[in-house]
């Protein structure tokens, strides 16, 4: 049975059909008896990893938790729930296309570059990435979108910053 997520577009962004936003917080927690090693992370400390998803009105739409510190977050995104659901297609392919010139949008989440590209998922423009043949625009321009209306609080790339608040503030 094909879900849809409920799509509401970040007014951050002058990028079409946006879904929402994600990324993983690492909670501490004390060292478990069992499998401590696991939970270890790169902060040196040991944690366990939430991964949110969040929808243009901050609102959680996808909540992945328990995952050991150690794991990296597309790790934790490829045994998630939502990405099983992504990759099969009953969400986000099901939802309203956006239409820019002959090609059609389909709703899409936004990730730090520790996610992998995918349709459904777009991440930063890569860092160090430049056109040779000297374009006008580069990743600042892809990245960055401080001028793009008077609606425009945040870079939506940046969205991560925001999920870890409302991790923080309600768990």
């Amino acid at each position: 049975m094909k879900q849809q997520l409920p799509l509401e577009l970040l007014n951050m962004s002058m990028l079409p059909n946006i879904a929402g936003a994600i990324d993983g917080s690492h909670i501490k927690i004390r060292a478990p008896r069992e499998s401590a090693v696991d939970c270890f992370s790169r902060y040196q400390q040991h944690d366990v990893v939430v991964q949110a998803v969040v929808n243009g009105r901050k609102l959680f739409i996808d909540v992945t938790a328990g995952f050991p510190g150690s794991l990296h977050d597309a790790r934790v995104l490829r045994n998630s729930s939502i990405y099983q659901k992504a990759e099969n297609g009953d969400i986000l392919a099901t939802g309203p296309m956006y239409l820019i010139g002959a090609d059609e949008i389909q709703p899409y989440l936004v990730g730090d570059s520790a996610y992998p590209l995918s349709p459904w998922l777009q991440k930063p423009y890569p860092e160090g990435t430049r056109d040779p043949a000297g374009d006008e625009w580069d990743e600042d321009d892809f990245n960055d979108d401080d001028d793009n209306g008077p609606n425009n609080n945040d870079d939506v790339l940046r969205e991560g910053d925001d999920i870890r608040e409302l991790l923080k503030n309600n768990l």
